[in-house]
């Protein structure tokens, strides 16, 4: 009778054992995982077709914000800028987003007397001293640039911008967290372009691109956020043209 009972569970450990997948090798994903994986690289991230598309900056919005003596993100943003996008539906890696930035465009909500404030400083406005050698030094480094090196597929309608961001005279990489608001082929309200647009947002330490000034005693946050809303546009070639644009 005991050894009844005893072969009773050994044979339905047995059975049990041999219903069971076998358990993926080191390395490799589960196959739900590993199909779910592959459908989210075949899927279009957006519903627009091949192409080269620029931003409109009538709908954009490029911007960033920094910590004020602990207390406050102090926000501002830039309005003199160029974005191409170069997009290839079938191969997310193969496409490129690039940047140009004018420092000098730098928009702000300063409202003081900044001269008053700060007597000791040789600038009359804070724009000016944000243009100085204590952070942008825009005479000498005129402008800021982010070119891709990686773009990745995140899920549905999101994705990752790796890139060389050049400032301040030194290039070091960024990423940023994307997520396309929308994208729609032969817009009716655009003459029949396709148009997407999408938000993006990132961080990075300024003192590593050598902008330390006020770091150290926590008057100006090192950390920078960034933050882009924007629109984008195809750009179609001239009738009777091999598909150049002209623009870059």
């Amino acid at each position: 009778m005991i050894s009844r009972f005893l072969l009773v569970p050994a044979v339905l450990a047995l059975v049990a054992g041999c219903n069971q997948a076998p358990a993926p090798t080191a390395g490799q994903d589960a196959p739900d995982q590993a199909t779910a994986a592959d459908a989210a690289a075949a899927t279009p991230l957006l519903d627009v077709g091949a192409g080269t598309y620029l931003i409109d900056r009538n709908h954009a919005m490029l911007g960033f914000h920094i910590r004020h003596m602990g207390m406050s993100n102090y926000v501002a943003r830039f309005t003199e800028y160029s974005i191409k996008v170069d997009y290839v539906p079938d191969n997310l890696a193969a496409s490129s987003i690039a940047v140009v930035i004018d420092p000098k465009s730098i928009g702000l909500d300063y409202h003081g007397d900044f001269k008053a404030t700060h007597p000791n400083s040789p600038n009359a406005t804070f724009v000016d001293e944000l243009m100085s050698d204590k952070y942008f030094d825009a005479a000498k480094y005129p402008t800021i640039e982010f070119h891709s090196t990686r773009i990745e597929p995140r899920g549905p309608g999101r994705f990752s911008i790796t890139g060389d961001l050049s400032l301040h005279g030194q290039t070091h990489p960024v990423t940023l967290e994307a997520t396309v608001v929308g994208s729609k082929a032969d817009h009716p309200m655009y003459g029949g372009s396709d148009v997407f647009g999408f938000s993006a947002s990132g961080s990075f330490s300024r003192s590593a691109f050598g902008m330390d000034h006020l770091v150290a005693p926590g008057i100006v946050g090192d950390e920078v956020s960034l933050r882009f809303e924007g629109e984008f546009h195809e750009q179609k070639a001239p009738a009777g043209t091999d598909g150049a644009t002209g623009q870059t």
